[in-house]
């Protein structure tokens, strides 16, 4: 159930926002465009394909790791799979991937030409092009570094525009974490991006939108009794 309440006052927000180490975020958000980036180039290139236009992709994560978090099993959406994997560093080590789905379109934007997805075992990110062909993206004896970069820089993200120690100080609690990203190759950025940060009881939101790619990530806490 959503929050009924208001969000943030502009005071609070904005108070938010000069907090915000804006260096610091503009370059994890470069480090998650350029991962994402990255894995659709590699897979437009193994599928044959020249050229593409917008791609989104949606990312859901769980923090920090538990028996309990374990044990949510959310119903398959059309951008993403129940797919888990564990990320490594620091603060990763107690994060898991819920699901990675990317969709690339055609030029004008109607067609989908390119779908790919995390399949955690062996680790490999699998995809599937417009003729129903389907490929690994990854090399079967390597190990696929694209979900571990892609969860960290989401991790660095939400480190930078949280309350400093609140994600090593989550007590009994835990997250639910989807970042949806849409990119436009082609679009130019601009100098000064919009952000965006919304508060409530239940439901968090962080925007960045730089014209040529936008960002949203939400994130809400649950208690270990939740179900959903």
């Amino acid at each position: 159930m959503d929050d009924k309440q208001p969000y943030k006052s502009p005071e609070q927000t904005s108070d938010l926002m000069k907090r915000i180490n804006e260096w610091e975020l503009g370059y994890d958000i470069k480090e998650l465009k350029g991962s994402l980036r990255e894995v659709v180039e590699k897979a437009l290139e193994k599928a044959g394909i020249s050229e593409s236009g917008r791609f989104d992709a949606s990312i859901g994560l769980s923090y920090p790791k538990g028996s309990d978090s374990d044990k949510i099993i959310s119903k398959p959406k059309r951008h993403g799979y129940n797919y888990l994997i564990d990320i490594y560093n620091k603060i990763y080590d107690n994060s898991r991937y819920n699901y990675l789905a990317i969709y690339a379109y055609d030029k004008d934007d109607k067609n989908e030409v390119l779908s790919c997805h995390l399949d955690p075992i062996p680790n490999k990110i699998i995809c599937t092009n417009y003729n129903g062909k389907t490929f690994t993206l990854s090399d079967p004896l390597q190990k696929c570094h694209f979900p571990k970069y892609i969860g960290n820089s989401i991790m660095n993200i939400l480190n930078v525009i949280l309350d400093q120690g609140e994600l090593t100080n989550m007590g009994n609690k835990y997250m639910n974490i989807v970042t949806e990203a849409s990119m436009y190759p082609g679009k130019s950025i601009k100098v000064n991006p919009v952000i965006s940060i919304y508060r409530s009881k239940y439901n968090n939101e962080f925007i960045y939108d730089d014209n040529e790619s936008k960002v949203r990530i939400t994130w809400w806490y649950l208690n270990p009794s939740s179900k959903s």
